[in-house]
């Protein structure tokens, strides 16, 4: 009997062993991870994910067509055991990846592998929309001409009546145009005239897909237009407006009609370029001529078409572009702009500042805000070797546009001096005139004012005050007077004298 209780207990005591094996403890903590991941839906560009995990937390879905690039993400929820997200694709016929984020309340973030998945040709269930409503572009006392646009290529019906109920209607159709920016126009023809008409338009996509307007309105005029074509509002008028500059010239003008338009432009007696509209008649019309010589006389003429089918065409227009400055800029409200041949934005390889290279100087933006207040583009800056930029001296001279005082940079300091006089400007061997560069006040002023200032191996400092200089008597005395900390900028003894010596600092 003892002998089957000791073989019992050990039976026991061994089948309690392997069940303690085989279930966790309770104390024993399990690891965040994700249970599944699923595609759930693939309609048209709509792509589906579902996942799950073990415990709550909140998701994201990436995708991306190229393998570990995921441009493309959405949130899925927030702390939850089962996930779904759905995303857009952008383009059809492309092989995606896409991948899941899980972050539970922890802040433990676990990544799922990447999945691949192939999109063939998308279902096209979205109704077109109107980028432009449709809206009556010109009309006389027999004729209207209405004009659209949608955001992609629609075909269009439009039903009009002399009731506001559109009964007795008649209809005219018209295509959108793809090198029209999809827009539309047609024209209805043997209107009475001063007569309100109502219309509404429908409009359908190549996948059939449609969208209609409400009913809208126009009214006919009493008389037939038959002024000719003029031109109105003509800018610029003179060579000292803001239009030209020293390599462009913006003209703007409006129609007394609706009409497209063509710039013909070039220097004088020379051949012309020509600049064309696109899309349909308009009555207002901007062009720009870029890339000019800087002060030579250019001609231009206009040649418009309206809606009508008349031509108008001006004489040529003579103007001359400005003579450009070395660096400036051009005032605009709140908008200093540097003038576009005279610069070039460059940055190393390896380097952060951005610089302009004017006349064959380097000049350093100082910070992104003065690179924005001059109108400056991030596209626009070119990365070039140390080396090259090497080749570039730091420019040193400058001036603002409303001011004539020419300031020497110390640019290892920060700091900044004015040349109070042309002697003092030509004392300095290295100094042109044709070195100068114009900035902005904002720019200028990020240099502090140099204030203690000596001649190269003279022992002497002074202290700068207004145009005045005044020796310090020793280094106890900069200690004293708390200088020690400023930097000394090494000046010529023709610009030491041009300040009147006041008491010396003890």
């Amino acid at each position: 009997m003892k002998y089957k209780t000791i073989q019992f207990t050990l039976t026991f005591l061994i089948i309690i062993a392997l069940v303690w094996q085989v279930v966790p403890s309770a104390a024993q903590a399990v690891d965040f991870e994700i249970k599944s991941v699923q595609m759930k839906e693939l309609v048209n560009d709509k792509l589906t994910i579902a996942w799950s995990t073990n415990e709550p937390a909140q998701g994201w879905l990436m995708v991306g067509n190229e393998l570990n690039q995921f441009p493309l993400s959405v949130h899925a929820n927030t702390f939850e055991n089962y996930h779904e997200a759905t995303i857009s694709l952008p383009k059809e016929k492309t092989t995606y990846q896409y991948k899941v984020i899980a972050e539970n309340q922890a802040g433990e973030r676990i990544i799922s592998f990447a999945f691949s998945i192939k999109v063939d040709k998308f279902t096209d269930t979205k109704n077109p929309e109107f980028v432009a409503v449709p809206s009556l572009l010109y009309s006389d006392n027999t004729r209207a001409y209405i004009i659209w646009q949608t955001n992609e290529h629609t075909k269009g019906v439009l039903t009009y009546s002399p009731y506001a109920d559109l009964s007795q209607s008649k209809t005219v159709t018209g295509s959108t145009e793809k090198n029209k920016n999809y827009q539309a126009r047609v024209q209805i023809n043997k209107l009475l005239a001063n007569t309100t008409y109502y219309y509404e338009l429908t409009i359908s996509d190549d996948a059939k897909n449609t969208s209609q307007t409400a009913i809208l309105n126009f009214t006919t005029k009493s008389e037939v237009d038959s002024q000719p074509l003029r031109f109105l509002n003509l800018i610029p008028l003179s060579n000292n407006d803001s239009h030209i500059t020293d390599t462009k010239i913006h003209s703007s003008w409006t129609t007394s009609r609706p009409a497209i338009c063509e710039f013909f432009y070039g220097e004088k007696n020379k051949g012309k370029k020509k600049i064309a509209e696109t899309g349909f008649e308009i009555w207002d019309h901007t062009f720009t001529a870029e890339g000019l010589l800087p002060n030579t006389e250019y001609q231009y003429t206009i040649s418009c078409r309206d809606v009508l089918g008349q031509k108008q065409t001006t004489e040529n227009i003579l103007f001359r572009t400005r003579t450009p400055l070395v660096l400036g800029y051009e005032y605009q409200p709140g908008v200093q702009k540097f003038y576009g041949q005279n610069y070039q934005l460059v940055k190393s390889v390896s380097g952060k500042t951005v610089y302009a290279i004017v006349n064959k100087q380097k000049y350093a933006i100082k910070s992104p805000k003065i690179f924005t207040q001059y109108g400056f583009s991030w596209s626009e800056i070119k990365t070039i070797s140390q080396k090259e930029l090497d080749k570039y001296p730091d420019a040193k001279l400058v001036k603002t546009p409303d001011s004539p005082a020419v300031y020497f940079l110390y640019h290892s300091i920060k700091r900044k001096k004015v040349l109070l006089t042309e002697n003092v400007f030509k004392s300095y061997r290295n100094n042109a005139f044709n070195k100068v560069i114009t900035v902005s006040s904002d720019d200028l002023n990020a240099y502090n004012d140099i204030v203690l200032v000596k001649e190269e191996n003279k022992p002497t400092i002074y202290l700068l005050q207004n145009a005045t200089k005044r020796p310090i008597a020793n280094m106890t005395a900069l200690k004293n007077n708390g200088l020690s900390d400023q930097p000394i900028g090494i000046v010529s003894q023709k610009d030491l004298e041009a300040y009147q010596t006041a008491t010396t600092i003890e």
